[in-house]
């Protein structure tokens, strides 16, 4: 049977059962785990629980991990930084390596064409066509070189030597000429030296080449001197009216005579001078003529010479 009675009874008990089994709260072991203000008698609704933090905690484990990602986002740079400066330096390297390596085969290519065109051909062969020229004679060639310039090196030709002046080398017909000016008596023998010099290397080739010049037997050159231009018929007997000059080239003797239509009114003496031989007359004739005569005893040369009176 249900009586009101016994159900206070079973609440009473329940009661007393609530509060002895409720263990006491250890607020400092709340206090460490996030709970605060936590006591026996405090409000359930009141209390801080663990999860009451749950998003402090998140947005700290989602900081740390925004670390370690930048972390390792910046290893990760640091690694392609490094190996693109790797890159760039092999690159670097490759490059200057292969700067390096034309340069020296160009240095090598210019080193081998500037040693073929020191070693090319460049022959010269001298004939000497003539050994002897006369002097005075008319300009001829005395030799002439072969040359063998496959390559077409540029030079330059000289004469050299006593008396080179005299000479001319002409490159296009690669002959030596003699230019006529030649003279027994100033220099009888030529010693010339034909000097090429390649202007690739500056190497120089010397031909030495001789030539003699043979003696001409020249005529004498002769010339007159009157003393005034007129003289007075009293000119005394010895008055000197010209003079006569004819050196020999060969410096031979000059042998000198007068001759002419009034020849024996003068006398020349040997070294050419003419002299008054007789008186003379202006009224018998104002103007006497006569020939002076030079020899050397191969050649004769002879002027006529007019000699004028004035009277007194």
């Amino acid at each position: 049977m249900y009586t009101d009675t016994d159900t206070d009874t079973d609440t009473d008990v329940d009661t007393e059962s609530d509060t002895e089994a409720q263990p006491e709260v250890n607020e400092g072991a709340l206090d460490s785990t996030g709970i605060s203000d936590n006591s026996s008698d405090a409000d359930p609704e009141s209390l801080s629980v663990a999860d009451d933090y749950a998003g402090d905690i998140d947005i700290e484990i989602e900081t740390e991990s925004e670390e370690e990602t930048t972390e390792e986002i910046t290893e990760e740079t640091t690694e392609v930084a490094t190996e693109t400066s790797v890159e760039q330096t092999a690159t670097d390297t490759t490059e200057e390596i292969t700067e390096e390596v034309e340069e020296e085969t160009i240095k090598k290519a210019e080193e081998a064409t500037e040693e073929a065109i020191t070693n090319a051909t460049f022959e010269t062969v001298l004939t000497q066509e003539k050994a002897i020229i006369d002097e005075n004679s008319a300009a001829t060639r005395v030799a002439s070189v072969a040359l063998d310039n496959p390559s077409g090196i540029d030079y330059t030709v000289q004469i050299t030597g006593a008396g080179s002046n005299s000479f001319i080398y002409d490159k296009d017909s690669n002959e030596l000429r003699y230019n006529g000016s030649a003279d027994y008596e100033s220099q009888s023998r030529y010693e010339l030296v034909l000097v090429f010099t390649k202007d690739n290397n500056n190497e120089v080739i010397n031909m030495p080449i001789n030539i003699d010049v043979n003696d001409i037997d020249e005529a004498p050159s002769l010339t007159t001197t009157l003393a005034a231009a007129n003289f007075t018929e009293s000119s005394a007997v010895g008055t000197t009216i010209m003079t006569a000059s004819a050196p020999d080239p060969e410096g031979g003797t000059i042998t000198y005579s007068l001759s002419g239509t009034d020849a024996a009114k003068f006398t020349i003496d040997a070294d050419g001078t003419v002299k008054i031989a007789s008186l003379l007359d202006y009224e018998t004739k104002d103007n006497y003529s006569i020939t002076v005569n030079a020899s050397d005893g191969t050649h004769s040369l002879s002027t006529a010479i007019a000699v004028s009176l004035t009277s007194v």
